[in-house]
């Protein structure tokens, strides 16, 4: 079976190579006949195309731009080179996407010189099934004339004006002068190469590189020179004059309260206002100050509405007056009250023989309360209910009014000798 596929496989090859050595020979011996059927059957395909999109012969309407070529050195164009029409031959279906950037018309001025010169137009299009039959007219007219040149200042016009409270310093235009080059009617009108610099919004330096425009010293901008350097660095320094800034407010008091009496708290709404001002007015500013508000004898809560003490050069944004609001509590205090004690409960048969006179109490309060508190208002009592004759140590009881808390009793213990 081995042997069978072997012996096919070597009369293929056998096969193949005597086929490509015939037809090898063929082609060499008719390539005439070969170069014959190339062309009749690109002729025929070209005779189909031309049957099914037969050409279209017109004018075609858009004007095309003339551009001057090979402009000899020291001459310029002066003013507009007209424009051409076109007589193509194209093909039906490539009309519609026929523009005028399919063509490109040239003007060759190389034996132009100074003054009037009749420049042959060659218009070449970019499609190659399109066919340029007439060019109309065949020839335009180009002035020319020779180059000058003059130096002119750079004008930095400012447009708009920034914000309130910022001012502009001088201002910086590097460079200073530029050449303008051209011809010479158009050069000799140019005063100034300008730029135009917008300030509205400006709040930070201004450092920009600016086109430069050749125009006249009325503002007209003459076209068909150049300008070199074509742009400059304007740069324009941005202070802020008036400042806005926002401080905390801290009110001011005149007075003392009423005895007994003190400040416990201050609020003040708004907390915080907004002013302006020069940076000198508001940079030594750490807070701002109320009018003075009288606390004098004051032994309850005061709100007030009260004006800002504002330094000289500084303005108030928003609302010139703000509300204080002082919390005024009683300061607390202790006292030592000297008190007699009440002895109560004693047999009627029974005598005090010694005791101790009086106790010292420490109560706790505020103090216009403890001030005017009288000793006869705290109640010391010693209960000898039961007691019989006798050395007894006894606890003595307090009772302090409403208002007064008891801090101690001094001694805590009395010794009473009954008989």
């Amino acid at each position: 079976m081995l042997e069978v596929l072997e012996v096919i496989v070597r009369e293929i090859r056998e096969f193949a190579w005597g086929s490509a050595r015939s037809v090898g020979k063929s082609l060499r011996s008719n390539i005439g006949l070969g170069l014959l059927a190339l062309g009749l059957s690109f002729g025929l395909w070209l005779l189909i195309s031309v049957e099914q999109n037969p050409p279209r012969v017109d004018i075609f309407s858009p004007s095309i731009l003339v551009e001057p070529v090979n402009v000899p050195r020291g001459l310029d164009v002066l003013g507009a080179v007209p424009s051409v029409l076109v007589r193509v031959s194209a093909p039906l279906d490539s009309w519609d996407r026929l523009t005028v950037n399919t063509f490109k018309a040239t003007a060759d001025l190389t034996l132009a010189s100074a003054g009037t010169y009749e420049a042959p137009v060659h218009v070449e299009p970019n499609d190659w099934r399109v066919r340029v039959l007439d060019v109309i007219p065949s020839k335009v007219t180009v002035r020319l004339t020779a180059l000058t040149r003059q130096i002119v200042e750079v004008k930095v016009n400012l447009l708009g004006s920034i914000p309130p409270g910022y001012a502009s310093g001088n201002m910086r235009v590097n460079p200073e002068r530029v050449t303008v080059l051209g011809p010479e009617p158009l050069v000799s009108q140019v005063d100034v190469a300008a730029a135009d610099v917008s300030l509205t919004g400006a709040t930070v330096n201004i450092s920009q590189s600016l086109k430069l425009r050749p125009r006249t010293v009325r503002g007209f901008e003459i076209e068909g020179v150049t300008l070199e350097p074509s742009s400059a660095l304007v740069e324009i320094p941005i202070t802020q004059q008036i400042l806005y800034r926002t401080f905390s407010i801290s009110p001011q008091m005149r007075g003392e309260p009423a005895p007994g009496y003190w400040i416990s708290a201050i609020s003040v709404q708004p907390p915080a206002v907004t002013v302006t001002g020069t940076r000198d007015a508001l940079q030594p500013l750490a807070f701002l100050e109320t009018q003075p508000v009288d606390i004098t004898g004051a032994s309850a809560n005061i709100v007030r509405t009260v004006g800002l003490s504002l330094p000289r050069g500084v303005a108030l944004v928003g609302a010139a007056n703000v509300v204080v609001y002082l919390s005024v509590s009683p300061i607390d205090a202790s006292r030592v009250v000297r008190v007699v004690p009440d002895f109560r409960g004693l047999a009627a048969s029974l005598s005090i023989l010694s005791s101790l006179n009086a106790v010292d109490v420490t109560i706790n309060g505020d103090l216009p309360t403890l001030r005017a508190l009288r000793p006869s208002d705290i109640i010391v009592t010693v209960d000898l209910t039961n007691l019989g004759p006798g050395l007894h140590e006894v606890e003595p009881r307090v009772n302090v009014p409403r208002g007064i808390t008891l801090g101690r009793v001094d001694p805590e213990r009395i010794w009473v000798i009954i008989r």
